[in-house]
């Protein structure tokens, strides 16, 4: 309480730069825009010994937002003291900007390696059996009962990638244990 009260006090008499009050996922941007204040993340504790895993991360380009808003949520709260590694899949290939910001952020933190893939096309698409007419028809009747990503193609693909196939993928073989990790998302 005693803490609390001198920290109110410091705001009031002007004592804490506003910029420390502002949420950490705010004080990260994109490599291309101009600077305002850049966060230094404090020194990293002792690492702890670590499993034989990696945070996977399944997300395209235009997410690099949001992406940026969860790793630097999951490196405060997590990595940072751990280091694993990270590997980002997409079905198309990763932009340079895409990868030189993610870079970016994990060397503020926990100096993670990332490594980027691609996910195969027949293992992000319908298979030969698939009457592709009848799966239209089918979304478009979810999407008129407002099914949540009723209408969504790509969703399908997802689900099925990541419910059959991401075990698979080549980057990830030298893992026993894998996290997934969302663009968007905060832990606190």
């Amino acid at each position: 309480l005693l803490a609390w009260a001198i920290f109110l006090t410091c705001i009031g008499l002007g004592l804490l730069h506003h910029s420390l009050m502002r949420p950490y996922w705010k004080q990260h941007r994109v490599i291309s825009q101009p600077a305002q204040q850049v966060f230094t993340p404090p020194p990293l504790p002792k690492r702890t010994p670590l499993e034989n895993a990696v945070i996977v991360i399944l997300c395209r380009n235009r997410d690099l937002k949001q992406m940026l808003h969860s790793l630097a949520s999951f490196e405060s709260r997590f990595n940072s003291r751990h280091g694993y590694p990270y590997v980002f899949l997409n079905n198309e290939p990763f932009s340079e900007h895409f990868q030189a910001n993610i870079r970016h952020l994990l060397e503020q933190y926990s100096g993670a390696s990332a490594a980027f893939g691609l996910v195969p096309t027949e293992h992000w698409s319908y298979p030969a059996h698939i009457d592709q007419e009848r799966a239209a028809a089918v979304r478009q009747q979810m999407a008129q009962a407002k099914v949540l990503y009723g209408e969504s193609e790509s969703y399908r693909f997802m689900c099925r990638y990541m419910a059959g196939f991401l075990h698979q993928h080549p980057l990830l073989q030298p893992y026993r244990y894998y996290w997934r990790l969302e663009p968007g998302v905060t832990f606190t």
